[in-house]
């Protein structure tokens, strides 16, 4: 709660009552016109503090933190987070959650926290109820990693179908960034012989903008030609155009169902000689 001055009396009163106490004028509206411009100066702020010299910005971060927007501390933890100090970073991540204990960026970022061997709070069960408890697509991706056994120390919660689950949450929130695409073709290839399914996010890896090293890219194209390629020994050359044409996740299972009515309607049959996968289409079943 904070104490604002009534616009028609000019006495203090809080920032939580519907009605001035001293003369009853309504404050709901005004109290809200308050915070809007109080959020649009904040997010001005935290936007020009990112080309500030790193001294100065972390004291206009700290200063945005202490005026009570949760961004700017969660931003001068996530710096020291980057720089390695991750003893500042929880100093400044938990002065974010006493802010806003529900934001799930902040419960994120801490939990990613805990996940680091190199902290001297590493504790892997905590760091997963933090991570839990966010539901940003970020946090999705995080948990989609510990699953796929990517996170040192976490190898007891390696389980590859949970890691697809999270991937798949991360994509729906709004997280898509290359490497997730990547990761959940070759989940999809590996562990559900999904081929076009694999071949179909191996594709969106490829055409999404991201910052990726040479390696990767390298890395990524390999996974692609070769889910491609799977798909063609065993689903058959009638995906492959249409799973070229893929330009976003959402535009996956339309183009599974449209390419297995197109293969009935010329076959008769979707199923060829052997079982398809009635997801997918794909032959080879495990």
């Amino acid at each position: 709660m904070a104490l604002i001055r009534c616009p028609e009396c000019n006495k203090e009163v809080s920032d939580k009552a519907n009605f001035c106490i001293h003369c009853g004028f309504p404050l709901e509206n005004y109290v809200k016109g308050i915070e809007k411009a109080n959020f649009e100066d904040w997010d001005r702020r935290l936007v020009a503090a990112d080309s500030l010299p790193p001294a100065e910005m972390l004291r206009e971060l700290i200063k945005l933190g202490e005026e009570g927007f949760v961004r700017g501390y969660d931003n001068a933890g996530f710096y020291y987070f980057e720089n390695g100090n991750f003893e500042e970073a929880y100093k400044y991540y938990r002065l974010a959650q006493e802010a806003d204990p529900t934001d799930g960026n902040v419960m994120n970022n801490i939990g990613w926290l805990y996940a680091q061997r190199g902290f001297s709070g590493f504790n892997p069960a905590v760091a997963m109820d933090y991570l839990k408890q966010s539901d940003i697509g970020m946090a999705h991706n995080n948990l989609a990693q510990i699953y796929q056994g990517l996170v040192a120390g976490f190898e007891a919660y390696a389980n590859d179908e949970l890691a697809i689950e999270h991937y798949e949450l991360a994509v729906e929130r709004g997280y898509r960034e290359p490497h997730v695409y990547n990761n959940l073709g070759c989940l999809y290839s590996d562990v559900r012989c999904h081929y076009v399914y694999a071949a179909a996010y191996c594709h969106l890896a490829q055409i999404t903008e991201g910052e990726l090293t040479a390696a990767d890219r390298k890395l990524f194209k390999d996974n692609y030609d070769t889910t491609m390629q799977l798909v063609e020994e065993n689903s058959g050359t009638a995906w492959i155009d249409h799973i070229k044409n893929i330009t976003a996740p959402e535009e996956i299972e339309g183009m599974i169902d449209f390419v297995n009515s197109e293969i009935e309607r010329y076959t008769g049959s979707r199923t060829h000689n052997r079982t398809r996968c009635p997801d997918c289409g794909c032959e080879f079943i495990s």
